[in-house]
């Protein structure tokens, strides 16, 4: 499961460099991850979440992220 949390560390260290690149900032929150079955995820949040659905040999797993002003 470590190797889940390095892909969005990733993910999230080249956002944020092709946004400086393009005089953004992003900054980012410390991902989380939740193992478990019928989990429910209350996002406080009103912006857009962007669910990302991954299918691996091991098992599914989905990716969500949103942004805030």
């Amino acid at each position: 499961m470590n190797a889940i949390g390095e892909i969005t560390n990733m993910i999230s260290g080249q956002t944020r460099q092709k946004l400086g690149d393009l005089d953004r900032s992003l900054k980012a929150a410390i991902a989380t991850l939740i193992m478990a079955e019928n989990y429910t995820i209350i996002h406080i949040t009103k912006h857009p979440i962007i669910a990302i659905p991954f299918a691996t040999h091991n098992g599914e797993f989905t990716g969500k992220v949103y942004f805030e002003e």
